[in-house]
């Protein structure tokens, strides 16, 4: 296994890559939770920093895996705000 990228931001690059497939495909299990808490903190900071698909990421995280749909609305809207397409899905999703 390759070590992870140094910056937060090649690691959001890197947890988007890998756990989009699972995502797409409704798909959770250990795996995809592992992926999440490790890249947990880089994404979160660079969502603090202004980053939409940061901010993409970690309301997905908020809605899969740590469900905590207030947190999750708050950050998909600032990522579809920010101009992430991906996140207006998710809105949609969660107010159902």
């Amino acid at each position: 296994m390759t070590s992870p990228p140094a910056t937060s931001r090649q690691m959001v690059e890197v947890l988007l890559k890998k756990t989009e497939s699972y995502w797409n495909l409704e798909f959770s299990n250990r795996k995809l939770e592992k992926l999440q808490e490790e890249y947990f903190d880089a994404v979160a900071e660079e969502a603090q920093k202004g980053s939409p698909l940061a901010m993409y990421l970690l309301g997905r995280i908020y809605h899969t895996s740590k469900p905590h749909p207030e947190q999750a609305k708050e950050w998909l809207t600032k990522a579809a705000e920010a101009g992430e397409i991906r996140a207006y899905a998710n809105l949609y999703i969660l107010s159902k």
